[in-house]
Parts: structure tokens; C-alpha cells; sequence
């Protein structure tokens, strides 16, 4: 048991600096109302909220799906480009879909108004690896 505890704080280790930023600074960081970008907007809202957290990454895949890369992220039906009310990271985050993300009593905390809209609006123009 203190095997695998101890395993996991490496994964979660490893996975926080891989992503190249914090979750405050994942907070604070404003998603523009159009030309969002994956690199510049996207990413790290993903990876920091949804990967690293433990559920979405290259080991756990959740629901098979892993939040790392554009190539994972943007595999239908998580995401149809141009498609947002077919998307299902779309509908998972905005409420609209009876599985929601992240669930009742989940210790991380959910995405922003402004990164659920973004990530709604990246769809929109195409979910482009920008």
C-alpha cells in the first residue's frame, strides 16, 4: 500500500512539472471570446485539471480517455471539430451531459467559467493544434 501511495505522488510529481505551469497561474490565466489557442489557452487547463489530477492521463485514462496531447484530446467523440454540441468534453464540462467533470466529490477543482466557455470556443473555430 505504501508502494503504490508513494508511486503515485511520482506520477503526480512528474506530471506537474512536465506541464510547465501551476495551477494558480492555470486560474488566473483569461481565455480570449474567440481565436483561442490549444497551446496558449488550452492545454494546461487540460492537463493541470483534468490529467494530472489523476483521472484523465497516459496511465488512468478514465473513461478511456487521456487529456495529454492534442492528438488524445481531440479524438471523437471527445471532440468533432467545429461541433461543440456534439463534443463530449464539451458536454461533460458545460453541464449539458448527465456524466458531468469533474464528478460529485472529486478533490479537484472543476474549470472555470471562462476556461468551459474557451474550451467551447476552441471547438467551435475548428479545435485547432495552434
Amino acid at each position: 500500500m505504501q508502494l503504490r501511495f508513494f508511486a503515485g505522488l511520482a506520477v503526480l510529481f512528474l506530471l506537474l512539472v512536465a506541464c510547465d505551469g501551476t495551477v494558480a497561474e492555470v486560474e488566473n490565466t483569461i481565455i480570449p471570446d474567440k481565436d483561442v489557442s490549444f497551446k496558449a489557452h488550452i492545454e494546461k487547463p487540460l492537463l493541470i485539471k483534468c490529467a494530472t489530477a489523476g483521472c484523465h492521463n497516459n496511465t488512468t485514462s478514465a473513461g478511456g480517455y487521456t487529456l495529454t496531447g492534442y492528438i488524445n484530446i481531440t479524438q471523437p467523440p471527445f471532440v468533432y471539430k467545429f461541433s461543440p454540441e456534439t463534443s463530449l468534453l464539451a458536454l461533460v464540462i458545460n453541464g449539458t451531459s448527465p456524466k458531468q467533470m469533474p464528478p460529485l466529490g472529486a478533490t479537484t477543482a472543476p474549470l472555470t467559467k471562462n476556461q468551459v466557455n474557451g474550451i467551447i470556443t476552441w471547438i467551435k473555430e475548428g479545435a485547432q493544434d495552434n
